[in-house]
């Protein structure tokens, strides 16, 4: 597999990444109860997956460094972590985001609920 097809699946799978998150969106907004107004607005929304993404590309480089740059390597090992291991640390983490999100906020709904009904 030569760089030109990991570079060109890295870009398909950065494009597609919208095509994930929305239906995530919708996933997390409408797990909620309807009488919740902390929604997260799309903005928020959008604006923690970036965060986890740049978290995540910052680890995955770190891992690739890790993983690639052995003794012996070469010079140019560094670059199997800015552009195979830290996109798919950034991929990983928009997609692991809002999952994250979800399973929170619907435990913490869960507790609310149970509370509820002991009182």
């Amino acid at each position: 597999m030569d760089i030109e097809t990991i570079t060109s699946w890295l870009f398909v799978a950065a494009m597609a990444l919208p095509l994930v998150g929305l239906p995530l969106y919708i996933m997390f907004t409408r797990g909620k109860a309807a009488d919740q107004t902390e929604q997260p607005s799309p903005a928020a929304y959008a604006w923690s997956i970036g965060i986890a993404a740049f978290f995540g590309y910052g680890i995955g480089v770190s891992v690739g460094l890790g993983f690639s740059c052995s003794p012996g390597a070469g010079n140019l090992c560094g670059l199997a972590g800015y552009f195979i291991y830290g996109p798919l640390f950034a991929i990983y983490a928009a997609i692991l985001a809002p999952l994250v999100l979800y399973v929170s906020g619907r435990q913490t709904r869960n507790s609310a609920d149970q509370n509820d009904t002991q009182h």
